[in-house]
């Protein structure tokens, strides 16, 4: 995931962490929701964005960075 979020894979980068996501445990969710969130921004997936946003601790220059985009 790191490999995709630094070239740009966007697409990629989603359904991987997309798929990891769906089937990954509330420890796996908080290790995969920067690259998901990330990708989610770039996509313009706002609603997605969110979902994965919930799972960064507030508290993180990426959660705070993320929160105020969205």
């Amino acid at each position: 995931m790191r490999c995709l979020r630094a070239l740009g894979e966007w697409e990629k980068l989603n359904n991987v962490a997309s798929t990891t996501w769906a089937s990954g445990l509330d420890a796996t969710k908080r290790a995969v929701a920067p690259f998901a969130t990330a990708a989610a921004w770039n996509l313009s997936q706002w609603d997605s964005m969110e979902e994965y946003l919930s799972a960064i601790r507030e508290n993180t220059v990426e959660g705070s960075f993320f929160r105020a985009i969205a």
